[in-house]
C-alpha cells in the first residue's frame, strides 16, 4: 500500500472541487454528444454487467475494500480538523 503524507492530504482536501466538478460535467458532455444510439447500448450493457454480483469477487476482498475507504475518509476527515 501507498504511504501518503499529511501534506498531500492536504492539498487533496483543498483542490478546487467546484472546478475539477465543472471540468468534469463538460467532458462527459461532450463524451456524450458524439455518441451513437449503439455507443449508449453498449455503455449501458457493460454497466448492467458490472453491477451484476460476480463469483469471483469474494466477500473478503469486498471487506477489504471497505475497511481501505473507511481509512481514507478518517485520514480526510482528520485533515479537515487539522486545517480550521
Amino acid at each position: 500500500m501507498l504511504d501518503v503524507t499529511r501534506d498531500e492530504l492536504v492539498r487533496f482536501a483543498r483542490r478546487d472541487w467546484v472546478a475539477i466538478a465543472g471540468a468534469k460535467e463538460r467532458h462527459w458532455l461532450r463524451w456524450k454528444e458524439r455518441m451513437t444510439p449503439s455507443d449508449l447500448w453498449r455503455l449501458s450493457d457493460d454497466l448492467h454487467s458490472s453491477a451484476r454480483p460476480r463469483g469471483d469477487w469474494l466477500q473478503s476482498d469486498r471487506l477489504a475494500d471497505l475497511f481501505v475507504h473507511q481509512r481514507v475518509g478518517q485520514a480526510l476527515r482528520a485533515v479537515t480538523r487539522a486545517t480550521r
